[in-house]
């Protein structure tokens, strides 16, 4: 067995162990992060049940019947986290699939418990929360869902005045609710990528984060960049599927999360469209890295971080 431990987020983040947050830390030691790499047969296996999928032709994201798919989920999910009094458990989105098989350094592994990717997950955004958030007047989380990357946030940073924006009136009510049960900071706020509300404030030394949130966006989010640039926040924190992170030309695994990805019609060409902003002197590329992790079906969780200049 292999396990994912502080040198690996270390690694992946080009960090020394030392300069890990403690709050990290203290979930690596407390989760089950063992994985081993699977048979040749098993590999096969996993291919196969891949191409089966995508032969069912998997709904695309865009598809206007989702709305209404996602507002059904918040309002359970806003359900479950008041029966649970808001604890970081009743938090938890069932979008995280628990699925045995996850994507490590480019190839499948077959993962010792369910939560790992859930696990890595937490891992991930209390590294980026510490790395971007400590020196914000005000934070943002743009598609806040289930707010469980708040509740972290929140318990990271006290005194930190945070907002999360969804465009889901149950995700909205899920913050404000959460806030008043659990004496958090923060508040939740109607937003919608697709015709973002200029009348939000947002100081200029706002961290603004999105997480998983703009795949579901697909090609369709320069009406949301170009509210950042005209918003001018002191950094734009993005963990999210990026297309041009694959190379599939050289890798099976990379192949068949392009093809999944360009069905489900995920976050595409962001990256270029950024790399174009810079070019022009418009914003500043501070990171830019693909972890190598990722479910089944892709890697959702590479990290694009900038600045409108």
């Amino acid at each position: 067995m292999n396990t994912l431990d502080s040198e690996t987020f270390a690694r992946w983040f080009d960090l020394s162990t030392a300069a890990l947050p403690a709050f990290a830390v203290e979930k690596v030691a407390a989760a089950d992060l063992r994985y081993r790499r699977l048979s040749p047969a098993e590999r096969d296996a996993v291919v196969v049940r891949i191409l089966k999928r995508l032969a069912q032709g998997p709904q695309s994201v865009l598809d206007e019947k989702r709305r209404a798919l996602w507002a059904d989920v918040w309002s359970d999910q806003h359900a479950k986290a008041a029966s649970g009094a808001f604890s970081t458990q009743a938090l938890e989105p069932g979008f995280v699939s628990g699925d045995a098989v996850v994507r490590i350094a480019g190839d499948f592994a077959l993962a010792a418990s369910p939560r790992l990717e859930l696990d890595v997950y937490a891992v991930v955004r209390r590294i980026l929360f510490h790395q971007w958030a400590g020196k914000a007047s005000a934070a943002f989380e743009f598609g806040s869902g289930s707010a469980f990357n708040l509740e972290d946030l929140a318990l990271m940073y006290p005194a930190l005045p945070i907002t999360g924006l969804d465009w889901a009136p149950a995700a909205v009510a899920l913050v404000d609710d959460m806030a008043r049960q659990r004496g958090f900071k923060m508040r939740g706020r109607a937003f919608d990528f697709f015709a973002p509300d200029d009348s939000l404030e947002m100081p200029r030394d706002a961290a603004v984060f999105t997480f998983c949130a703009l795949e579901q966006i697909g090609p369709k989010f320069e009406p949301f960049v170009d509210f950042l640039l005209r918003k001018r926040p002191a950094v734009c924190v993005h963990l999210e599927p990026i297309l041009e992170f694959y190379r599939p030309e050289q890798s099976l695994v990379d192949h068949l999360a392009v093809a999944f990805h360009s069905a489900r019609n995920y976050l595409t060409g962001f990256q270029t469209h950024l790399k174009g902003l810079e070019s022009t002197g418009r914003i500043r590329i501070f990171d830019e890295r693909r972890l190598g992790f990722g479910s089944l079906f892709h890697e959702g969780y590479s990290v694009i971080v900038w600045q409108p200049v």
